[in-house]
């Protein structure tokens, strides 16, 4: 894969996939549910207090709670 189709696909601050990548993914998930008994699922995570974070301690610290909220997800999800 380039570099550049990476970078249309994922987050630069934090490197997740990006909304682009989940519709394109969330598709041909579907796409390969026709007809089968297959589930589907999908996590949607909401920072509570996120909002608050940025507003209180700016968005350079706002930025690295979601870094590290980043980092955490993708090391357990690999473990």
């Amino acid at each position: 894969r380039s570099i550049l189709l990476h970078d249309a696909l994922h987050d630069a601050m934090t490197g997740l996939p990006n909304r682009k990548m989940l519709k394109e993914r969330s598709r041909a998930a579907f796409a390969g549910l026709s007809g089968e008994r297959t589930g589907l699922a999908l996590l949607v995570i909401d920072l509570d207090g996120f909002k608050a974070i940025n507003d209180r301690y700016g968005h350079h610290t706002g930025d690295m709670v979601l870094v590290e909220v980043a980092r955490r997800l993708q090391d357990t999800l690999s473990a």
